[in-house]
This record gives C-alpha cells, sequence and structure tokens, in this order.
C-alpha cells in the first residue's frame, strides 16, 4: 500500500500534505461510498498512507489516541463543546432540526478536523444515555461511522457495533414531544420506556410486569405509536390497565375490521376483568379467524362460568378434517380416517377439565369419550334428557355424534341456532362433524359393502370385517355403535357371525340375547314417534329387562309418548306406567300382573328379587331354563341350594347339564364336576350323571336310598336324558306335581320336580308345534305314526282281527294259500294296533317294542297296561 498509494491519488511522492489533500478531494468524487463502497475504502487507505509517509508517524489512528491528542487546535475544541451543548440542551438534544445544525457547524471545516474528531465523537454519543436514535442516524450518516469502521488499528469493539446498528431502529415514539422536559426528567422517561420494549422483546413476562406494575413517575406522551407498543406490553405482561383499554376500544371502533385492534381490545377487557365485553369481543374474533388464543380464552371462560358445558366445547373445537370417500376404494388408506378423529389436543383438554371436579354428567361424558366409561352410563344420561333446555339438548347432539343415525345426525342439522353465542358455538361446532358424518355413511364403500352384507342371508362375511385393526371393521363398528333398529334376522346374522367384537351395543345386544325367547323388532318406525324418543324409549327397556328395579325407570316414563299397541313392549310399558311405585308393596303387586307367557313379561320377571318358594308357588309356565337363569344371578338361591341334600344338588345340575344346550349345560356340568360328595356311592352316582345315565343308574339310586322321592326323581331325569321325545306318564306327573305342591317338602327337589314339569310343557309345545294336528281314528289303520289309546288298542287289536277273520271266508279257494291271507292280515293289524299304542304311549322306538311284541305273543299284554300320555307326544294329540 505504501508504493500504491500515490498511484491511487495520481500524484508523485510529497511531503507536502495539502497536495495530498486536494488530490484526495478531487479523486472522492469518483468512488461513492454507497455506489462503490470498496473504492472508496482503498481510496480512504491510500490517504491516510500518504499522509503517514508525509509526515514523521504518529500515534495509531484510534479513539483513544485522538481524543487525548494534546495538539488538538482550537476549532477541534469548539466542535466538541458545541456537541456537549446539543446533548446537554434538553430542547435540542432530541430535536432533528439542530443535530442537522451541528452538522452544517460540522461541513464548515475541513476534512483533518472532521477525520481527527470522528471517532472521540462516536464514543462520547455512545456514551450518552437516552438518545434519539432518529437524531443520532443522522450523525452517524454524515460521519460514516458504519463505513469507516475498519480504519480502527486494532478494530471496533463488539459494543460500538452494536449500538451502530442499534440507530437502525426507529425511535418508540417522537422523542421531540419531551422537549419541554428537564434534562432528568426526559432522561428517566425515556430510559424506563427503553427499558420496557428491552423487556418485552428479550426477557419472560413477569420481568416486565413488575415493571409495569412497579411505583414510578414519568411523562407519559400521548402518541399513537408509544399507546399501542404499551397496550402490546401490558398485554404481554398481563397487567391491566383501564387507560389502556378504554384505548384499544376506541381503536378498535375506530377500524373494526383490523384483527389486530380487536386482539387488543379483547385482551385489556380480559386484563380488567370486563368478562361480558371481553367474552364479546373474544368470540368475534373467533368467529372471524379461529385465533388459537381466542379459543383458549373462551375455554377458560367456560371453565369459570359454565363448567358443565366444558365437555362439548372442548368436543365441539374439533376442527379435525375428515376426508372425502366418494369413489375411494376399499382399501384406499383415506379410509381409515372416515371421520374427524380425536385429536392430541382434544384428548388432553378432556384430560385436564376431568381433573377440576366436573358435574357427574360432565364427568361421565368425558370418562366415555376417553374410552374409560361404559355407553350404558352415557344411555342412563339421555334416558333423563328430555329436551327441556339448552344444555341438554347441546349434550344430547353431542352423544349422536356417535350414537345417532341418519335421522338423529339430520336432526342437529335441523336443530336452529340459540341466541347465547356461547351455545351457537357449541352446536355449530356439532353441526360441522355431524355433516361429516352423514358425508361418511352417504359415501362410504365399506358401509355400503357390510349394509349388503348384512341385508342378504345367504352371503358370507367379506374377510376385511374380521381383521379388528382394519379400516372395514372400524368403520362398521361406528356404524354398529349408532342406534339403528335392525330386524331380528339381521341380529341374528350380525350375532352369529364371528366378529372381532361380540358385544357390539347394549340396545342390541339386548335384543339379540332375547332372540332365542322372542324377536323384536324395532325397525318398524311409528310415523308419530320422533328418532328421539324412539331411541329413549328403547333404551328404557333395555334398562328395563337389565334391572327392573332401578329408580331411573320411574322417572323416565313419564317424560316418554306412550307407545302405541303396535309397538313391541307396549303391553310392559303400559303395566309400569300404571304402577305406582317401586316399594316391596308394588314390586309384589306387579309380580301378580306379569304374563309370564309374554318374552318381555317373562325377561322382566327373570330379573326382579323372585325367592325360591315364589318360584316354585308361580303357578304360570315357564320355561325351564328360567331356573337358571334365576341360579346365576341369584346368591340367594345358590346359598339355598347349597344347604341342600347332595343328591338333590346332583340331581339340580344334571338336569340342566343333560337336558340344555349350550353355556347352560358346560356352565351346570363344571358344577356337577366341582361338587363335594360325602360317599363313594354318591361319586358313582356323579359319574353316571356326567357319563350319560344308563340302566345302572337307577339301581346306584336304590342304593342310596330307598326314597321313592329319590329314586322316582331320578328314574325320570333318567328317562327325558335318553328319549328326547319322552314325556312322564300320568302317575309320574302327578308324582312331580305332588312335590311342588307341598309346601314343606325340600325346596331344592320342589324346584327339580317344577323344573322338570317345565321341561315336559315345552316339549308337548314343541310336539304340538311339529306332530300331526288332528287326532286319528280307530280305523285309520294306515297311520303308522298316529295314536291309539287302551280302547282304540281293542277295537283294532281284538274286533279288528275278528273281522277280518270271518271276511277271510269269502276269499276264494282258488287263490293259493287263500287260507294265510286272513292270518297275515290278522299279523299286521296286530302290529299296527301295537304301533299306535307305543306311540300313545310315548315309548322311545315303537317300531322296536311293536317287534318285539310280536314275537312275544304272550308281551300283547303290555300295551293294554302301560298307561299312555295324557298330552301331546311327537305322534299328535290324545285320542
Amino acid at each position: 500500500m505504501d508504493a500504491r498509494c500515490w498511484q491511487i491519488l495520481g500524484i508523485q511522492p510529497t511531503p507536502d500534505q495539502d497536495i495530498i489533500r486536494q488530490a484526495y478531494r478531487q479523486k472522492v468524487p469518483q468512488f461513492h461510498p454507497e455506489t462503490d463502497p470498496q473504492g472508496f475504502q482503498l481510496l480512504r487507505q491510500a490517504y491516510d498512507t500518504a499522509c503517514k509517509l508525509a509526515q514523521t508517524p504518529a500515534p495509531e489512528n484510534s479513539v483513544e489516541d485522538e481524543a487525548d491528542t494534546p495538539e488538538a487546535d482550537s476549532e477541534l475544541t469548539s466542535l466538541q463543546a458545541a456537541f456537549d451543548q446539543l446533548l446537554s440542551n434538553p430542547a435540542q438534544r432530541c430535536d432533528p432540526q439542530y443535530w442537522q445544525r451541528y452538522i452544517h457547524l460540522l461541513n464548515q471545516h475541513n476534512v483533518d478536523v472532521i477525520d481527527r474528531i470522528r471517532w472521540p465523537m462516536l464514543q462520547r454519543l455512545y456514551q450518552e444515555p437516552g438518545l434519539s436514535n432518529h437524531c443520532a442516524r443522522i450523525l452517524a450518516e454524515r460521519m460514516r461511522w458504519q463505513q469507516r469502521l475498519p480504519e480502527l488499528a486494532e478494530g471496533p469493539s463488539e459494543e460500538i457495533r452494536n449500538f451502530l446498528d442499534s440507530l437502525e431502529q426507529d425511535d418508540l415514539f417522537d422523542f421531540s414531544v419531551l422537549s419541554h422536559l428537564s434534562l432528568p426528567a426526559q432522561l428517566q422517561t425515556i430510559t424506563y420506556f427503553q427499558q420496557a420494549n428491552g423487556l418485552f422483546w428479550n426477557r419472560p413476562p413477569f420481568m416486565l410486569k413488575a415493571l409495569l406494575g412497579g411505583a414510578t413517575t414519568i411523562y407519559w406522551p400521548d402518541t399513537p405509536d408509544l399507546m399501542l407498543r404499551l397496550a402490546r406490553w401490558h398485554s404481554y405482561a398481563q397487567e391491566p390497565s383501564s387507560q389502556l383499554r378504554d384505548y384499544c376500544l376506541q381503536q378498535m371502533a375506530e377500524k373494526p375490521e383490523d384483527d389486530d385492534r380487536l386482539y387488543l381490545a379483547a385482551r385489556h377487557c380480559s386484563l380488567c376483568d370486563d368478562q361480558q365485553q371481553a367474552f364479546t369481543l373474544w368470540f368475534r374474533l373467533y368467529q372471524r379467524n379461529g385465533h388459537p388464543q381466542a379459543e383458549q380464552w373462551i375455554l377458560n371462560w367456560c371453565f369459570r362460568y359454565q363448567n358443565d358445558l366444558l365437555p362439548l366445547l372442548i368436543h365441539s373445537l374439533n376442527h379435525t378434517p375428515a376426508p372425502d370417500l366418494a369413489g375411494l376404494p376399499v382399501d384406499a388408506p383415506q379410509q381409515s380416517f372416515f371421520i374427524s378423529q380425536h385429536n392430541t389436543q382434544m384428548m388432553t383438554r378432556w384430560g385436564l377439565a376431568l381433573q377440576q371436579s366436573p358435574a357427574p354428567r360432565a364427568r361421565d361424558y368425558i370418562l366415555w369419550k376417553l374410552g374409560k366409561q361404559d355407553v350404558s352410563v352415557i344411555y342412563r344420561h339421555l334416558l333423563q334428557n328430555d329436551g327441556g333446555g339448552i344444555p341438554q339438548m347441546l349434550y344430547w347432539h353431542a352423544c349422536m355424534l356417535t350414537l345417532g343415525d341418519e335421522r338423529l345426525l339430520q336432526d342437529i342439522l335441523d336443530q336452529p341456532q340459540p341466541e347465547d353465542p356461547l351455545h351457537a358455538l357449541i352446536l355449530q361446532g356439532l353441526q360441522t362433524q355431524a355433516a361429516q358424518r352423514l358425508s361418511w355413511l352417504r359415501s362410504s364403500a365399506i358401509i355400503q359393502s357390510f349394509t349388503q352384507w348384512l341385508a342378504d342371508p345367504a352371503s358370507p362375511l367379506p374377510e376385511a370385517f374380521r381383521q379388528e385393526d382394519s379400516a372395514s371393521w372400524r368403520q362398521a363398528q361406528a356404524w354398529l355403535r349408532q342406534y339403528r333398529p335392525l330386524s331380528p334376522d339381521s341380529l341374528r346374522k350380525l350375532y352369529n357371525e364371528e366378529l372381532p367384537q361380540q358385544r357390539i351395543e347394549p340396545i342390541k345386544d339386548c335384543l339379540a340375547d332375547l332372540l332365542p325367547y322372542a324377536e323384536i323388532d324395532l325397525a318398524r318406525v311409528e310415523e308419530n314417534i320422533s328418532a328421539r324418543d324412539s331411541l329413549r324409549q328403547a333404551i328404557l327397556l333395555t334398562i328395563m329387562l337389565d334391572d327392573p328395579l332401578d329408580d331411573i325407570i320411574t322417572d323416565a316414563l313419564p317424560t316418554l309418548p306412550q307407545p302405541t299397541p303396535a309397538h313391541p313392549a307396549y303391553s310392559l310399558f303400559t303395566l309400569l306406567n300404571e304402577a305406582d311405585n317401586q316399594q316391596d308393596e308394588a314390586i309384589a303387586a306387579l309380580k301378580q300382573r306379569l304374563t309370564l307367557s309374554d318374552p318381555l313379561h317373562y325377561r322382566y320377571w327373570l330379573k326382579l328379587p323372585v325367592s325360591l318358594e315364589e318360584y316354585v308357588d308361580n303357578p304360570e309356565s315357564v320355561c325351564f331354563l328360567a331356573a337358571d337363569d334365576f341360579y346365576r344371578s341369584n346368591r340367594h338361591w345358590q346359598a339355598t341350594l347349597a344347604q341342600s341334600p347332595v343328591i338333590y344338588q346332583l340331581f339340580f345340575h344334571a338336569l340342566y347339564a343333560l337336558l340344555s344346550e349350550g353355556e347352560p349345560a358346560e356352565r351346570h356340568r363344571s358344577h356337577l364336576e366341582q361338587l363335594e360328595v360325602n360317599t363313594e356311592l354318591e361319586e358313582q352316582i356323579r359319574n353316571e350323571l356326567l357319563n350319560g345315565p344308563s340302566e345302572a343308574l337307577p339301581k346306584l339310586l336304590t342304593q342310596l336310598s330307598s326314597d321313592k322321592r329319590i329314586t322316582q326323581t331320578g328314574g325320570i331325569l333318567c328317562d327325558l336324558s335318553t328319549q328326547d321325545s319322552k314325556l312322564p306318564d300320568s302317575s309320574e306327573e302327578d308324582f312331580l306335581l305332588e312335590y311342588v305342591n307341598y309346601p314343606h317338602e325340600n325346596i331344592t327337589l320342589r324346584l327339580i320336580a317344577k323344573t322338570l314339569l317345565q321341561l315336559t310343557k315345552q316339549r308337548e309345545s314343541h310336539f304340538r308345534a311339529t306332530a300331526p294336528a288332528k287326532a286319528s281314528h280307530v280305523w285309520q289303520f294306515w297311520r303308522l305314526n298316529s295314536r291309539l289309546n287302551r280302547r282304540g288298542y281293542l277295537l283294532q287289536a281284538g274286533l279288528g282281527s275278528i273281522i277280518i277273520h270271518y271276511a277271510g271266508h269269502w276269499i276264494p279257494p282258488s287263490i293259493p294259500y287263500h287260507h294265510l291271507v286272513p292270518l297275515l292280515l290278522i299279523v299286521c293289524n296286530v302290529f299296527i294296533a301295537t304301533r299306535r299304542r307305543f306311540n300313545d304311549m310315548g315309548h322311545s322306538s315303537p317300531q322296536k317294542g311293536a317287534v318285539i311284541t310280536m314275537l312275544l305273543p304272550i308281551l300283547l299284554l303290555l300295551p293294554l297296561i302301560g298307561p299312555g300320555s295324557k298330552g301331546w307326544n311327537k305322534f299328535g294329540p290324545p285320542q
């Protein structure tokens, strides 16, 4: 640079400072610092180097050295004095006009003076508090400190660089408005606001709150820029100010479409505890753009003032999108997101709400949505929900998003908007999600496939619905959880299929459990009843058949419309409506009024507190499995039977193990195996019952006891279990009835006798449905599967044979073996009469019995001795 400096300046080496300075001034216009900063910097370095070469080397060009130069002339001193006066004058230090005057003063001096004062002036400015960036930036641009920082030999400090960078920022407000204040007041005001601004940008809110909330005395300029900053600072620090609240409301009124002004107004109304005004503003802000802070504020407000609606508000604010499934194949990935999912934010909010001890209804709703509560609890709330108020209406619609079919979802969309803004906000969110679910139900190929399978009796279940983690099963499961009455055939097909989940939904589960007893078809929608009341009636029916003594039944019945006679549960609903209360006297009266032949009455009766004695003494005929239902659910029955003799307990469990099917048979077989016996003989009897009774059982019973109550009961049990068509004869029925009607007999024996009679009635009913409807006549000898009583047997076998004998005389002798024809006809006639008589007696194998009788003619008297069945058997009614 020493050699090049003269070339850059365009002169010959010279010690004359004036020539060097003149050359520099001529070159400066060619290298403007903004258009060619590198060229300008190179020119400046050349000038400095030439000056150093032209004179004795001087001290390093640093801020400290220039500031301490003892040879400073009077020009330098006057400029420094003028600068100090500018900074110390409160009326001038923040006024750009006076800084421009000082720059004009600088321009009157030569470059050498400016160079000598440049860095001391920067050091002085850096140390001055409460400066106006606008004013200081004017001087910085003239002195070109930022561009000439490389001239410093040791390099500028980080503080100096940051200071020069900070001058590029605008002032917090127009500092010239403080010109009328004294210097200390001016400095305190500016320092206070600068400190607040620094805390706002760089520190946590509590530090700014401590400053804003602390006691201090400052001048508060009424300028728009500062007022806006103050509003933001107080909002950030959560420091209330009624003055700023009024200012923000005024600004919002001037520009109501400005979201920033609306946010600040809402924020300051909240800080000043103006809840009504704050709610209005936050609600408007949320409606306008879904502002997240507005959403959170509304949630907090709802928690404080309407805690019962908080779960619904959280649910309604779920804006998770759901894809359009129209035209998508079953295996498309979008099928997994068929409805708005429970996102993490919503689940977290529900969890936090649950920790605040919400009301019972809100708590149950949250637990249900989190998967911690069974839907039966929600059904109880829905049953009590008579739509008497807006909150009840909102809870109903929120539940219908999961439990409602198309009609109930459409009810959500048809619901008029309430006047209350919070209620309207919740309903709008629910309606959005209801529209999503309706779109899913109408467009999903998976749902269409599942409903087609359910409607076609012969179609097999698609494999995709057997996989628990598949999108197909999840959609089908959501469809099944909705209240949609299915026909008995659809229910039977659904529950007979091996689905990933066997228990689907309480109402459908209840109707499916009733299928063996009655086909209840709730799919027949009554025109005069709404979908809402139809669901509530179905819930009430489910609760009635599960727990008839539940107090909710008497509370809900008056709020429901009376079903029409076409309703399957009409008679039961009518009976309960006429009952006064659920006290013991009313329950006893209700038991007497139940018609146990009605399947619903019967299932309702099974859940009532019926004692063993009441059951045995009840004259109505019921299914023989009723005793098993009571025994399974009633501990009193279990304790009473456990105190009975072991042989009676063996008979009771063997009765169901041998004569029932499915789960009851397996359960009683397990009881039979686990029952403790006292003697080896009882152990043999148990083994005989477990392996299927044989001819050895009556012998074992005789060895155990000669009591005919044991031997005859065991014999009847053995006969009924080995012969499906067997019915007790008249003496056996009389024997069983005697035990049932004798109140002092052992209650377990009475129960066994009654159950055997119930089985007899059940078999007879089956025979009535399958056997010939009309009794046969004696002369209808060709009807091998008909019945003959004793008299009929004598007429056909005796009189008929005589007639055949005399009729044989009319056979022409020309026929070969004509004398054998009557004999053959007599044998056939007696065989048919015997066969028909064995049919009447209920013999397990009448064909075999008739053949043996014909081979041993002495046995022909046996059909006359054995009694016939009084009632129907598989060969029809008695003659």
